[in-house]
């Protein structure tokens, strides 16, 4: 798993380095090979720490969504949330089981080998996007303070 991440690692890096660098757009950074609603920056973070190329970090933060929590939901109310965990971190993460008693709106999901990450939705709808957040370096006061901040409170059903 890890020789076929480097691998895709070392094929992005060249193909970027040959299409030149992206402006934003999202057809030049599919070009590039970032998906611009996909491609969060805290990738970006783990690629120039893999890779150590400013040029890389650089278009791949042309094409990033901001995913630290500091401008996260520019404002908007999010009804509900999906913390998406490996169980055997989780267990490591008491602070996090504590901060989410008071939060029911937001449910854990172990799935294994998978990075803390919260899906935030806006809608109860089923088919409803989430907006993504990874979380692996969030204090458990920085969880409770977004989703003071950010979930609508619950609301009560007669």
């Amino acid at each position: 798993m890890a020789l076929f991440s480097f691998f895709v690692l070392v094929v992005t890096l060249f193909a970027m380095m040959a299409a030149g660098k992206p402006s934003g757009s999202p057809s030049e950074c599919r070009l590039h090979g970032f998906l611009p609603d996909q491609t969060r920056c805290s990738s970006c973070d783990d690629l120039f720490r893999a890779i150590h190329d400013g040029e890389l970090d650089e278009e791949c933060r042309a094409c990033c969504n901001d995913d630290s929590g500091a401008n996260a939901g520019s404002g908007a109310k999010f009804v509900r949330g999906d913390l998406k965990i490996d169980r055997r971190v989780f267990q490591r993460m008491s602070s996090y089981k504590e901060s989410l008693t008071e939060f029911p709106q937001v449910k854990v999901v172990f799935e294994d080998y998978h990075a803390p990450r919260l899906f935030m939705y806006t809608s109860n709808e089923p088919t409803a996007e989430p907006e993504v957040f990874a979380i692996h370096d969030w204090s458990s006061g920085t969880l409770i303070e977004f989703l003071k901040k950010k979930l609508a409170p619950q609301v009560e059903k007669n």
